[in-house]
């Protein structure tokens, strides 16, 4: 597209063969002449209009296009991420160089870990689960909760994407897996607890994390997330949302019976729906 050039007729050969080069020169007319102005303006609103409509029908699929290959490129990178983000440094709250600890701070250890867990399986059977039959842990690290469950009477198994946390288990009932690919039967268990898993998914991937959870989930499950704020303490943490922005991602696949705030996190019971 081009500005109408008032006043070039009649001017020297120089700026109109500059014009001509340009191709401009259909742009330009007599600044007496207020029709052949007016025209030339419709002519490049309508111009303007059809590269519009161009965009318009090209930049969807360009975008399309874009996220598939944006998909793609994280399928790839993915698990090499949660090789190094995961490692025994993060089960060792190892320090950064900025004096940051990153993952678990007091270290992955029954001793340091036994009472803060115990007391949210506590509170959760006080807000009205019930933890009975078969279980499953999403994201159990070392196995822990999986230990405390076992111990409670409740058949528990549960599976980790860490190498290092499945070879430094607690408890031989973990087993390497992700939230992203199951490796169970679909209603495999009553009970799926899936607790400080979610925030360390990307976007990209939370919707396949929520509708596989939903698939191995018979009766309940019980999803825990650090608050938005709580969250940012931590590296590994891509995902922080707030407890309305969860409810709103869990009701694609559950119905949330229930939600309420413990510690620095929100927890929601859910049944599913599909």
């Amino acid at each position: 597209m081009g500005i109408p050039v008032v006043g070039v007729h009649g001017a020297g050969g120089k700026l109109k063969a500059l014009m001509e080069k340009f191709g401009l020169l259909d742009y330009s007319c007599p600044k007496t002449d207020t029709y052949q102005i007016k025209q030339l303006l419709l002519k490049l609103l309508e111009e303007r209009n059809r590269i519009r409509q161009r965009i318009a029908s090209v930049l969807p699929k360009v975008l399309d296009e874009c996220r598939e290959n944006f998909r793609l490129l994280m399928e790839h990178i993915y698990p090499f991420y949660l090789r190094k983000a995961f490692d025994r440094g993060y089960y060792e709250g190892e320090e950064q160089s900025s004096g940051y600890k990153r993952g678990w701070r007091s270290g992955y250890s029954e001793r340091a870990l036994r009472g803060v867990m115990e007391d949210f399986l506590r509170t959760c059977e006080q807000e009205g689960a019930r933890l009975v039959g078969r279980a499953l842990v999403v994201g159990c690290a070392r196995g822990l909760m999986v230990k405390l469950l076992s111990e409670r009477g409740v058949p528990a198994v549960g599976i980790d994407a860490s190498k290092e946390a499945v070879v430094t288990r607690l408890t031989d009932a973990v087993e390497k897996g992700n939230v992203l690919s199951i490796p169970f039967r679909d209603k495999s268990f009553h009970t799926v607890i899936c607790s400080e898993v979610l925030e360390h998914v990307p976007v990209l991937f939370l919707d396949r994390a929520l509708r596989e959870l939903c698939r191995v989930t018979e009766r309940q499950a019980i999803i825990k997330v650090p608050e938005r704020e709580a969250g940012r303490t931590e590296l590994t943490h891509t995902t922080l949302l707030s407890r309305e922005e969860w409810t709103s991602w869990l009701s694609r696949y559950f119905r949330v019976r229930k939600s309420f705030d413990w510690r620095d996190s929100h927890v929601f019971f859910c049944e599913p729906v599909l």
